[in-house]
């Protein structure tokens, strides 16, 4: 997702000057329409993906292990599962800069704004904490379940 919203966000972070104004009310109106949906589908995909993680440790005699796997990988099963499900739920410790950045990406007040406090600045903004998040949480979740699945398809 990360790439993606770079890919489409981006180019409204830097508009030609002559069509900032322009940007400005066509960011302002595309944030709004999928913000909803975006929101959803966010929230949605990291939740399901910690609660499933969560789900597969158990604790027993004192440490971490999962059920149903030889006792020799109980315990790198459960520090993968552990890892993905802090790297997924490291994606809402950016939250609440990244919903302030989205709310003035859609003040219709800043549309007229001068450079520097318009909607076009806010997207700037935001795409560069999607790209940190992106490195910090979204890709190690991701490479943990690349490991995992690796470990587990040669038999581990």
């Amino acid at each position: 997702m990360t790439l993606c919203e770079d890919v489409f966000l981006r180019p409204f972070g830097a508009p030609h000057p002559s069509l900032r104004k322009q940007a400005n009310q066509l960011l302002l109106t595309h944030v709004k329409a999928f913000k909803p949906y975006a929101m959803t589908m966010t929230a949605t995909f990291y939740l399901s993906a910690v609660g499933s993680a969560v789900a597969n440790i158990a604790f027993r005699d004192g440490g971490l292990c999962l059920s149903g796997t030889s006792a020799a990988s109980q315990s790198l099963s459960a520090a993968f599962y552990l890892a993905g499900a802090v790297f997924n739920a490291l994606h809402f410790a950016f939250a609440p800069r990244d919903m302030a950045l989205l709310e003035i990406a859609t003040d219709e007040d800043k549309v007229d704004a001068d450079k520097g406090k318009d909607n076009c600045t806010a997207m700037a903004t935001w795409v560069s904490l999607n790209v940190s998040r992106g490195l910090l949480a979204d890709f190690p979740g991701g490479f943990v379940v690349v490991v995992m699945k690796g470990w587990f398809d040669r038999g581990a």
